[in-house]
């Protein structure tokens, strides 16, 4: 798989034909895997290559700024997730100002056909291409007899006459409700990200700790959570910790977890961090002595919740 980062990046006409497919693809849950699982079966029978085409920041970033979805999945663990599939290039275009007002027929016409050869745009049933949106299935029909590509929709997938989108999987996220999430997204929730050093009241506390600075545009958890660690292809079992610090002078989210029998020092490795259930504290912390009793009372609920003696 090739990842293509910028349309301009591509300084000649693709030779292959090519089957394309456009999206967010935020959190690829089990709705995406559909489209990309025929998506590959279609690339099997026609030889054709398989192009998926993604966009940074995503639309609704660029248009609502801070009022926008919060994300699933950051970019490098979308590349994760789709590396899954044989996909042959992965273009990531840069929404801007000037993307915006591209009409769906420019950009069909230009890029995809002119540039790219595509012979046929698989897109789900509420895809919208182009400048305000005017490029929804009915539009693109028109285009494909008359630029001879075929186009294939991609119907909706149900679960509990629920349509499976990222923000219904959001939703169940922020109502604690990972498993029902799980189940939408075909897999367990997690996030990654590298560790920094991070010398606060954790030796006050007594406990080794782990911290990474969460992105500001991901989904914001809050609380206390147990979780799963993996590093360096070991699992570790854990409690997370989420708020908001004040880090070089910047407010960010910080996770910081407290892994079970884990004493290693491990500033700037990548961790993996899948979240299980969270723990309720209905208590308000007034003192480090209360903190360090709260924090021993969540690592015993975190061992009860793995059966860890």
């Amino acid at each position: 798989m090739k990842f293509i980062n910028g349309i301009h990046n591509i300084k000649y006409k693709n030779k292959k034909k090519s089957i394309i497919t456009i999206g967010n693809f935020d959190g690829i849950h089990i709705g995406h895997q559909n489209l990309l699982n025929k998506a590959c079966y279609i690339k099997k029978i026609d030889k054709y290559e398989l192009i998926l085409i993604i966009f940074e920041p995503q639309p609704m970033e660029f248009f609502l700024y801070d009022k926008s979805p919060l994300r699933l999945t950051n970019l490098r663990t979308k590349i994760e997730i789709l590396a899954r599939w044989h996909i042959d290039k992965i273009i990531c275009i840069k929404f801007n100002n000037y993307f915006s007002k591209i009409h769906a027929e420019h950009f069909i016409k230009k890029i995809l056909i002119n540039k790219l050869s595509m012979k046929k745009l698989i897109i789900g049933d509420d895809a919208h291409l182009g400048y305000k949106k005017q490029g929804n299935f009915s539009f693109i029909k028109k285009l494909s007899n008359k630029y001879n590509f075929s186009l294939i929709k991609i119907e909706k997938i149900c679960k509990n006459k629920n349509r499976v989108s990222s923000s219904l999987i959001r939703k169940y996220i922020l109502k604690n409700n990972f498993f029902l999430a799980n189940k939408l997204l075909g897999y367990s929730f997690y996030i990654k990200g590298k560790v920094f050093y991070r010398n606060k009241n954790n030796k006050k506390l007594g406990f080794t700790t782990v911290n990474i600075i969460l992105k500001k545009n991901m989904l914001s958890l809050k609380g206390s959570y147990i979780v799963l660690v993996y590093f360096c292809g070991k699992k570790y079992f854990g409690l997370a910790n989420i708020k908001n610090e004040f880090i070089f002078s910047n407010k960010k989210l910080i996770l910081e977890a407290h892994l079970i029998n884990f004493k290693k020092k491990i500033y700037g490795c990548l961790l993996k961090v899948i979240f299980k259930k969270k723990i309720i504290n209905k208590k308000k912390i007034n003192s480090i002595k209360e903190q360090k009793k709260q924090i021993i009372l969540n690592l015993n609920k975190t061992k009860q919740y793995f059966n860890i003696k």
